[in-house]
């Protein structure tokens, strides 16, 4: 047995200079840290923009205007041999996570750069010149800054905290094989994920400007905490030590993983969500997000191997040999070894959009639709991926039903390969050596389809079922296991 404690402080970076601000979402306000901050604010800014800018003492806000955050994380390990050829192990552990839990940048509050500038000749003389960088006036100089978009934070907000708890049985099977059977578990609270704050809530009601809940901008990106993850997954492993040259190790995983702060993108499709979480849907619904984490597979496969060819000094056959002919062998045929890997997973998960309809009335014309059947399609393939007709245009007044992330696509695999040997070039135990190698990726060139844009899943484009193959390409992330058949040789020589 085995305990641990571990203490984690997240403290909350900063702006040595006071150039960063929060948002109040009782008041509308941006915070800065201190009067010094004011002094810096952009001059563009339009005089109720700047009059809604405030101090963190007058707003009850803390100094670095969000709270520091602690933890405290034990840990425990078990591991039980009492059964002939069994090892029982188990753990515990909770896990602090570090967040960008600092607060937002200058987004122009700050910045001279944000003022629309059109310089002019005025009596054969610019508008602008390094010593008057910040003209008024009419015919030309600067306007000042109105309507932008702004960011928040919670200023109290929790540090993610994730629970994870596991247990294996491991035995000795055959030909010095060794099984383990695991179960993993977790589970993450406080997940941070963002929304726009500044929505109105669904309705018939056209959406205009003025609905907007804070209109003196934009739009309003709030970052929280709240979110979950759940995930439970059987993995079985055999595994071979390395014996006789050969060394073997084999798994599966059957996973599950559910969450409402997916981070792969937006819309739950391609791409990185940011430090932050993603932005939801509908800012008023974070439980309408639940469903499959978007790069999680049902099931994964691997297979790892390495073989020392039993021909050759210190192997199995010619192991020294005496004659020229024997030597040569040696030289052409001997000492190689040459390894493996091998993966293969079922497919990742993506979300059916809806585009050019604002359902809800809130600015928002690409949303999910709503879902009336299982979506699956027969016998799947990149023109045939999902069936369109189980998903149709939301009516209007509210968000589609659909949950993001409910469409598998399509799995992967491939081989990787490699080879190498070594030849002395004296005969001095530690003398230089000549190595060649080969190592390859993707050896059978398999094409592992994977989606590139977004549009590949609106389904009010002109089809009945399945996904345009145009939609699809065999790049740099094929299906998340890599590209075309790669091969590379290898001379060196090593001293």
């Amino acid at each position: 047995m085995c305990l641990g404690l571990r203490y984690q402080n997240n403290r909350v970076p900063y702006e040595i200079n006071g150039r960063f601000y929060n948002f109040d979402p009782a008041t509308g306000n941006l915070v800065v840290p201190d009067q010094d901050a004011l002094g810096r604010i952009n001059p563009g800014l339009s005089p109720a923009l700047r009059s809604r800018i405030v101090t963190a003492q007058s707003a009850g806000f803390p100094g670095k205007l969000v709270q520091s955050q602690n933890g405290w994380n034990p840990r425990i390990g078990i591991a039980y041999r009492g059964f002939k050829d069994y090892v029982v192990r188990a753990g515990y552990g909770v896990y602090n996570h570090l967040v960008a839990n600092g607060t937002t940048g200058n987004n122009n509050i700050f910045s001279a750069g944000a003022e629309d500038f059109t310089n002019a000749l005025v009596n054969n003389a610019p508008l602008f010149d390094l010593s008057n960088p910040f003209p008024s006036g009419t015919g030309g100089g600067t306007r000042p800054v109105g309507g932008i978009s702004a960011g928040g934070i919670n200023r109290s907000i929790k540090t993610p905290r994730t629970d994870q708890w596991n247990l294996s049985v491991d035995r000795e099977i055959f030909l010095k094989f060794g099984l383990r059977t695991s179960y993993v578990g977790s589970k993450t609270t406080h997940a941070t994920y963002r929304r726009n704050i500044n929505l109105p809530p669904p309705s018939t009601i056209p959406f205009t400007s003025g609905r907007l809940i804070y209109p003196a901008y934009t739009g309003v990106t709030f970052t929280d905490s709240g979110g979950n993850v759940s995930y439970h997954a059987l993995d079985i492993e055999a595994r071979r030590s390395l014996d006789h040259g050969i060394y073997l190790n084999f798994g599966y995983t059957l996973a599950k993983q559910m969450t409402d702060v997916d981070e792969g993108g937006i819309q739950g499709t391609w791409g990185s969500s940011g430090a932050l979480g993603p932005v939801i849907q509908n800012p008023y619904n974070r439980a309408g997000e639940k469903s499959n984490a978007h790069a999680i597979p049902r099931h994964f496969l691997k297979a790892v191997y390495t073989w020392d060819f039993p021909v050759g000094k210190g192997r199995t056959w010619l192991n020294n040999p005496t004659t020229f002919g024997g030597a040569v062998l040696d030289r052409i045929v001997g000492g190689w070894t040459f390894t493996g890997t091998g993966y293969a997973h079922s497919g990742w998960w993506f979300t059916p959009f809806y585009s050019g309809f604002d359902s809800a009335n809130t600015g928002q014309f690409t949303t999910r639709p709503d879902r009336v059947g299982s979506g699956k399609a027969a016998n799947r393939t990149p023109t045939n991926l999902f069936q369109v007709s189980d998903f149709v245009q939301q009516p209007a007044g509210r968000y589609g039903n659909s949950a993001p992330r409910v469409i598998e696509g399509l799995g992967a695999w491939k081989m990787d390969m490699g080879a190498y040997k070594s030849i002395a070039l004296t005969s001095y135990e530690k003398g230089p050596e000549l190595r060649i190698g080969m190592t390859s990726s993707n050896i059978f060139n398999h094409p592992n389809k994977a989606p590139w844009m977004n549009s590949a899943w609106l389904i009010n484009s002109p089809r009945t079922v399945g996904i345009a193959d145009d939609y699809y390409y065999d790049s740099v992330v094929s299906g998340g296991l890599g590209a075309w058949r790669f091969v590379r040789f290898d001379v060196s020589v090593r001293f």
